[in-house]
């Protein structure tokens, strides 16, 4: 789901290899404003806490870190994983 911040030819994922082989026929450059800074980080996080009887509550969260953010994050994703 969410590969290296700046795409490449060389790639195994068969997407993202055609949509950079018709970039480069069409002569077009890779626009720098498209891309992540070099500073801004993706992260997968999982929080897992036991309730009463030892129930599981299991929340996971995918989100981009870094200053380009007011807070100082972005939340991509946000979901309950049930066990």
């Amino acid at each position: 789901m969410f590969g290296p911040p700046e795409p490449s030819t060389v790639t195994d994922d068969p997407v993202v290899a055609a949509a950079m082989a018709e970039v480069m026929q069409t002569g077009q450059p890779l626009s720098p404003g498209n891309q992540t800074p070099p500073d801004v980080l993706t992260v997968r996080i999982t929080s897992l806490a036991l309730g009463l009887g030892n129930a599981p509550a299991i929340r996971i969260a995918v989100a981009h870190l870094g200053a380009l953010f007011p807070q100082g994050y972005e939340v991509l994703h946000w979901a309950h994983a049930f066990n």
